[in-house]
């Protein structure tokens, strides 16, 4: 009778784990880059979402790299949310402007992500929305020739937050391992700019300090695209 209870708790023991499922990781890290548009002001959050790019928040009016990180939660094949950073710094220089102090960014972003597609699907397809906020600052010095050479400095701050919109596809080439493509599709923020600079008084030579304080809500549609690597634990 013992022999025959310990072989029935053997043959359920066995069944219970061949029918268990093969779970996929729950959790995923990820690294790569954003890529800012450039068009002014502060130039949007690519993808912070599951998060592949906060998309270059950065105050700049060219093109620009943006390193991101980002960790992820999966809850089930459909669902995961997503937390990611992305921060950068760098320094310009113009004609008749001597290099000016460090510029950076900072931006922090919580995203739900859904996929659309099957587990089969060779790509996953994906759309996402995003909660950001985002500070930027830079500074600049500026050296006038007058009767007396003299340096005029001035800086821009702005905060922003607001959500966005975006969509991504995503390939894995090994079994952890996975490069994600992403892109803003839409954004919608509140953004409060800091601005102060000095002028002169061309009657008396006098230097002039301004300040000011603006408060825009932005929505733009500019697509601001970010390319990541991603790693399943």
């Amino acid at each position: 009778m013992t022999r025959i209870l310990v072989a029935a708790l053997v043959v359920t023991a066995s069944s219970a784990l061949a029918e268990e499922p093969n779970l996929e990781p729950t959790w995923s890290l990820g690294a790569g880059l954003s890529f800012n548009l450039g068009v002014g002001g502060l130039g949007g959050l690519g993808g912070l979402g599951g998060l592949g790019g906060v998309g270059g928040l950065t105050m700049v009016s060219s093109p620009s790299l943006v390193p991101n990180v980002s960790i992820e939660r999966a809850f089930s094949n459909r669902f995961a949310l997503g937390l990611g950073l992305e921060a950068g710094v760098s320094g310009s220089s113009t004609v008749g402007m001597r290099p000016s102090p460090a510029s950076g960014s900072v931006a922090l972003g919580i995203s739900p992500r859904f996929t659309l597609t099957s587990e089969t699907a060779p790509v996953a397809f994906t759309v996402l929305a995003t909660v950001f906020t985002g500070y930027s600052g830079a500074s600049s010095v500026i050296s006038v020739n007058t009767p007396n050479p003299i340096e005029l400095t001035g800086s821009s701050q702005a905060l922003s937050v607001g959500v966005l919109g975006g969509v991504a596809l995503e390939k894995r080439f090994f079994e952890r391992m996975a490069v994600r493509i992403q892109a803003q599709l839409a954004r919608v923020a509140l953004n409060r700019y800091w601005n102060a600079g000095q002028s002169i008084n061309q009657s008396t030579g006098d230097v002039i300090d301004n300040r000011s304080v603006v408060s825009v809500v932005n929505a733009s549609l500019v697509p601001s695209p970010s390319i990541e690597l991603r790693l399943y634990l």
